[in-house]
């Protein structure tokens, strides 16, 4: 029976995966476009939170036992009018358009998930176990925001303490692993072609991607990068409508607050939640509830302690202390004074910076050995007080006795016996792996666990299941999904043997089931109620703009590939009617 990571036909060998695009040249350059997505992402998502003003009052607070977790939060400012759309749309419209890249990054690095041994050393399964905490985590943040603005509530708790928690557990691991892989990356996105010609690296990483029998390609690696550009683009033409607002908002076709726009009637003022569907009634929005309200909240709120005026004297010696050196000179004066003559001459002696046998700033010598034998050469090098002498670097020039002599042992000519202990001592060394490495990580469980802490406050078995599920439908029954699809239609064309037809089926088919794994909940209809009530829009009509805009990819595809059928059929009739050179 053969070894598991030398058959072909189990995923733990590297011949199991034939794909020749990958490598760590393209795996580089998606996680290059992530670090700075996600960096944006994480920002625009922290200033969106604070938004929210959780200190405002307790109903805000949406999570109570954040703790330094909230260490960022700031008073929201009131100008610019526009500010909180522009981070909000943002952040919507940037995570959308990385779901493409963060997809294509994953199927870079599937072959490292079967590889074989799991954990070479300590280290390097705590890596395995951040990576964890890294795939599941993004899938987990992604997958919890597209479902919240389709407002399909599927997650187990609010919102608002998963979606937090969530993403300083995946920023924890992210932020490790940007440590451990950058230099790697940079790298490799530099090297662009080997001597070979393949693109790929020299390193483990290459050996670990790299299929050692790889298929016959059906796109190139900018092919591929293209598809991902391509699929980002359309996520972002299909969405971010709706928050720039105006004419454009028609552009937004599958996205919620998409379609004409409202105007300036009563309808005109876009929001997230009715007054019905938020519980408040006719009898509490007029303009005598609102007084009696303001009312009470002024009535019962604490009084506020005064701060005490600082002094403007004061404040003025002070800056005129520290502008006239006062500040420094003042203790050191006192200390010398208090300590004695001989401790203030030392202070003063350190302060100008005299040295035995060092030259002063006016010039002179000090009082020293140097000075008092003149003619005579130091033996000893200057040194400040309390510091061991070390005599001067004299040129020994050769003499009759430094010739070379014979061998006296054996381990001159054969080499040290420390050569030979080396590999007991590697075996019977603990395999830790880098300390740089696992104190990296021990700082990104600590943070991870900080926040999985209150991540799990609740329905605990509930969000494991979605955070280490998303990971494992992702890799196990999408991955090998669409990979089956894929294989479908390159065997399909490879029996007429026009395999590099593949693009004009692969590139519409990708793009159309992009979208609707993305506008999933709203093309079905499964949250039109919910979508009816919470934003008092229509549900109607994303079916089939999915349907539309999918027609449109395929015949746009049909054309090109006539195109190109109808030019090789005149190349080829050119070639057969062409006649024969003379000689």
């Amino acid at each position: 029976m053969p070894h598991p990571d030398r058959d072909p036909r189990l995923p733990t060998s590297p011949g199991f995966w034939r794909s020749p695009l990958r490598g760590p040249w393209l795996t580089s350059v998606l996680g290059l476009v992530l670090l700075a997505g996600i960096t944006v992402l994480f920002v625009t998502g922290l200033v969106s939170y604070a938004a929210y003003n959780p200190g405002l009052s307790p109903v805000n607070d949406k999570t109570p036992g954040k703790g330094i977790l909230g260490f960022f939060l700031f008073d929201w400012p009131t100008d610019p009018h526009w500010l909180y759309r522009f981070t909000q749309g943002v952040h919507v419209t940037l995570g959308l358009t990385l779901i493409p890249v963060l997809l294509a990054k994953l199927w870079s690095v599937v072959p490292k998930l079967f590889a074989l041994p799991p954990a070479r050393s300590v280290s390097h399964a705590l890596e395995r176990l951040s990576l964890l905490l890294l795939v599941g985590g993004a899938l987990f943040e992604f997958t919890t925001g597209v479902l919240n603005i389709q407002l399909d509530y599927l997650f187990p708790g609010s919102f608002y303490a998963l979606h937090f928690y969530g993403a300083w557990v995946f920023f924890a691991a992210f932020v490790a692993h940007v440590m451990l892989r950058l230099p790697t990356a940079l790298r490799n996105a530099r090297r662009l072609r080997d001597t070979r010609g393949t693109g790929h690296g020299r390193d483990d990483e290459a050996a670990e991607l790299v299929s050692p029998r790889p298929a016959q390609p059906t796109v190139s690696r900018r092919g591929a990068l293209g598809l991902v550009g391509g699929a980002s683009l359309l996520l972002f033409v299909t969405s971010v409508g709706q928050s720039l607002g105006g004419v454009w908002r028609r552009t937004a076709l599958l996205a919620p607050h998409g379609g004409a726009d409202p105007g300036s009637g009563p309808g005109g003022f876009q929001i997230n939640k009715t007054a019905a569907y938020a519980g408040i009634s006719a009898a509490e929005t007029g303009e005598e509830a609102l007084a009696a309200r303001r009312q009470r909240q002024h009535r019962h709120r604490p009084p506020q302690p005064r701060r005490p005026a600082r002094h403007a004297a004061a404040q003025r010696g002070a800056a005129d202390r520290l502008r006239g050196g006062l500040v420094h000179a003042r203790p050191v004066v006192a200390r010398g004074a208090a300590a004695g003559p001989r401790r203030a001459r030392r202070v003063r002696h350190r302060s100008a910076g005299r040295v035995r046998g060092v030259p002063s700033a006016a010039g002179g010598v000090p009082a020293g050995r140097a000075a008092r034998e003149p003619g005579r050469r130091p033996a000893f090098a200057a040194r400040p007080r309390r510091q061991r002498r070390a005599p001067h670097p004299r040129p020994r020039p050769p003499g009759a006795d430094h010739r070379a002599g014979r061998a006296r042992c054996a381990e001159h000519q054969v080499g040290g016996p420390a050569d030979v202990r080396r590999p007991v001592m590697r075996r019977l060394a603990l395999p830790l792996g880098s300390p740089f490495t696992m104190l990296l990580l021990a700082c990104s469980f600590a943070l991870a666990g900080y926040a999985g802490v209150r991540l799990l406050d609740g329905d605990t078995v509930g969000v494991l299941l979605w955070f280490v599920g998303a990971a494992l439908v992702h890799d196990l029954v999408l991955l090998p999904l669409y990979a089956t699809a894929d294989h479908a239609v390159v065997r399909a064309f490879g029996a007429r043997d026009r395999r590099e037809l593949t693009g004009y089926v692969r590139v519409p088919a990708a793009l159309s089931g992009l979208l609707l794994l993305v506008w999933f909940p709203l093309i079905t209809g499964q949250v039109a109620d919910r979508y009816r009530s919470v934003t008092a829009l229509s549900p109607d009509g994303f079916a089939a703009r999915w349907l539309l805009i999918s027609a449109v990819l395929f015949a746009g595809s049909a054309l090109l590939l006539l195109l190109r059928l109808t030019r090789e059929r005149r190349l080829r009739n050119a070639t057969k009617q062409r006649p024969p050179a003379a000689h």
